[in-house]
């Protein structure tokens, strides 16, 4: 015997969001000084994940890597570039950053949200 079934055919809107971590910067991070501080649970869970194996390896080395901002590419190595790359996005306190990992590129992709 055939049960009555709704068939939902609501359609989700929602824009797509690729920003595997999303960190509202601090005066620190902004600073001259200031060093990109990530969640490490964050990181580990979405970022690490995705990256190939030499680059885990490495990871507590400072390894190399290429950032893409706003069509820009970056080359940051144990973030020693990032207080330039802050100054050259005008990156501030409390702007929102989102952040991703994109293996095919081997590349992070980051982009100010706010």
């Amino acid at each position: 015997m055939a049960q009555d079934q709704e068939l939902n055919l609501e359609l989700d809107l929602t824009p797509y969001d690729p920003w595997v971590i999303k960190k509202m910067l601090s005066d620190i991070d902004v600073s001259q000084q200031g060093k990109l501080n990530l969640p490490r649970q964050d990181f580990e869970n979405f970022i690490i994940p995705e990256m190939v194996g030499d680059l885990i390896q490495n990871l507590g080395n400072g390894v190399k890597v290429k950032v893409l901002v706003y069509e820009e590419e970056y080359i940051l190595y144990a973030y020693a570039e990032w207080p330039a790359l802050v100054k050259a996005n005008g990156f501030q306190t409390n702007n929102l950053i989102g952040l991703c990992w994109v293996n095919s590129s081997r590349r992070f992709y980051l982009q100010r949200i706010n």
